[in-house]
């Protein structure tokens, strides 16, 4: 996850990403690899690969048509999944299901926080 400006270190979304990211490193299963796909895309032999960047916004504090557009199914999505996801993840950080579960609240309320503009790089 990433910040528009300074990331706001206080609410559970900052915590929660900072988290999931470390418990996903610890299980082998790092999130932060789509940066390197074009390139192991070429080291393996594809020819003329195209990277499309795109950000989605964690809720609709982004301007334009687009990005309500993302903003209006992309966190809908975050909300629905983050006990499972985190429920699996921070697992690998040794955390118990009813930690998780007092956690978890806190993030989808920061999911909802126009206030803080993280978004996702995609």
């Amino acid at each position: 996850m990433q910040y528009a400006g300074e990331p706001p270190v206080e609410p559970d979304l900052y915590k929660w990403s900072e988290l999931v990211s470390a418990g996903a490193i610890k299980s082998g299963r790092p999130w932060h690899n789509a940066q390197y796909y074009k390139k192991w895309m070429e080291e393996t032999g594809f020819e003329d690969v195209v990277e499309k960047r795109f950000f989605w916004p964690t809720s609709p504090w982004a301007k334009g048509e687009y990005y309500k557009a993302i903003a209006a199914y992309f966190p809908a999505d975050l909300l629905k999944g983050a006990e499972g996801l985190s429920l699996k993840v921070l697992k690998a950080l040794d955390w118990t299901a009813e930690e998780v579960q007092a956690f978890v609240p806190g993030v989808k309320r920061d999911l909802k926080d126009t206030s803080i503009h993280a978004y996702f790089p995609m």
